[in-house]
């Protein structure tokens, strides 16, 4: 997924009014001691020079990465870093999903358990209704026992 970055405006953040005129800013990769520019884009995917030129009012064009969410930056004395909101945003949104279909897999897997379990508990003459009260447990309505399995303890075997 590329990452767009909004276009830069390139001032002093402590002194507003120095703003950077017909300079560059140079975009690197987080924790690059070196600084090394990295390759990107316009936001319409043509290759963009970086350092990227800062026109006379202080502004520099937006730009995407390929793959970085969060880049750093130079220019003159002062440095920092850029965030991809709307990049960050679609990862997140993209989770959103992930997770909500893992939920209804789980609840899908769930509610096949159960019936499975009653399943076999009706099958060994055993016949048992869920609690309402506690999601998971089940009470014995008639016939037969549970008996703990020795091999796997917390597990139930019908009539031994």
């Amino acid at each position: 997924m590329a990452y767009t970055f909004d276009q830069i405006f390139a001032a002093d953040q402590s002194n507003p009014e120095n703003i950077a005129s017909n300079a560059s800013v140079t975009i690197f990769e987080p924790g690059d001691a070196t600084r090394t520019p990295i390759a990107i884009t316009t936001p319409d995917g043509s290759p963009l020079p970086n350092p990227i030129p800062v026109n006379a009012n202080g502004f520099a064009s937006a730009f995407m990465h390929a793959t970085l969410d969060r880049v750093a930056w130079y220019g003159g004395e002062l440095s920092g870093f850029f965030t991809s909101y709307e990049g960050m945003k679609s990862v997140a949104l993209a989770a959103q999903v992930s997770a909500t279909s893992s939920a209804q897999d789980a609840a899908t897997a769930a509610a096949a358990a159960t019936k499975a379990a009653t399943d076999a508990a009706a099958s060994s003459g055993i016949s048992i209704l869920p609690d309402q009260s506690n999601p998971g447990l089940y009470f014995i309505t008639s016939g037969g026992q549970l008996v703990e399995d020795p091999a796997n303890p917390g597990f139930y075997l019908t009539g031994v």
